[in-house]
């Protein structure tokens, strides 16, 4: 389990340090969930950590239920950002997945080629 998440990390760092558009996409992934980390804090009075674990739990469609904003104000702001961020974050997934893909890929053709 500690290979995989090493790997996953290594693909994401060397995305970020190597790719403009991965970089952005990155970014705008980042920023969204500090932008829901601080709405939710502020507007719920929720610590930090639970307004990350509420962005992060929303925006990957887990929702496990255990907290849910109160007020209309802050529901309709939570469609909102459920409606922006889903679709971004499936974006950076897919993205970072595919990074992954072609990187082993690319390791194994160098391995095959030295052979």
């Amino acid at each position: 389990m500690f290979v995989a998440w090493s790997r996953l990390l290594r693909t994401m760092v060397r995305g970020v340090k190597d790719d403009p558009e991965f970089r952005a996409l990155a970014g705008a992934v980042g920023s969204l969930l500090a932008v829901g980390t601080v709405f939710y804090a502020l507007s719920q009075d929720w610590s930090l950590v639970d307004s990350f674990y509420f962005s992060v739990t929303t925006l990957t469609t887990v929702g496990f239920g255990d907290l849910a904003p109160e007020g209309d104000g802050a529901k309709l702001a939570t469609v909102a950002y459920e409606l922006s961020g889903v679709g971004l974050l499936v974006l950076f997934l897919s993205q970072l997945s595919q990074r992954g893909v072609r990187e082993r890929k690319q390791k194994r053709g160098r391995r095959s080629e030295s052979a």
